[in-house]
């Protein structure tokens, strides 16, 4: 199915030099779509990945109590992050993070991992200063596996190549 396909174009793409090399991949999965927390005036998050926003949060919560997310991304949806999205795994389809198992491991594609739940807020404005002023401080509410900022990037561009 899918997830064969996916390692395959991985693997190929690998061989193919096509990939970034200065960076590791740590983890692909399959996520599905549990609810999103919306500032006044924010757009679904279906239409998100359409506004240009200037970067992204992404929190890994450890567990699945979606209703304890719900309450903590409820805090995070304002103006400067006017839309929140969470997302629960489905699927692990390659990973090299400790204790899950790789797509160089036989019958990896499809095996589970431990349980998070995926958030992603997307940012206007200044990521990194949304970041510490408003989103750092309310990591210490949650169990966190993994967090951390993104700048969008500039297609055309090689802003931000030098800190890699």
């Amino acid at each position: 199915g899918w997830d064969a396909w996916a390692i395959a174009q991985m693997k190929v793409l690998t061989a193919q030099d096509r990939l970034f090399p200065g960076r590791d991949h740590l983890h692909t999965a399959v996520y599905r779509y549990e609810f999103e927390e919306r500032a006044e005036g924010g757009p679904f998050a279906a239409l998100a990945l359409d506004r240009d926003f200037a970067g992204v949060v992404a929190v890994a919560i450890d567990g699945d109590d979606l209703e304890a997310a719900r309450t903590w991304c409820a805090r995070l949806a304002r103006r400067e992050m006017p839309v929140v999205a969470a997302f629960t795994q489905q699927r692990l389809i390659m990973s090299v993070l400790e204790g899950a198992p790789s797509a160089e491991h036989e019958g990896s594609a499809g095996s589970t991992s431990a349980t998070h739940i995926l958030v992603l807020g997307f940012v206007d404005g200044d990521v990194l200063a949304v970041w510490r002023d408003h989103v750092e401080p309310l990591l210490a509410e949650v169990p966190v596996g993994f967090a951390s900022p993104f700048l969008r990037t500039i297609p055309g561009t090689d802003d931000y190549v030098d800190e890699l």
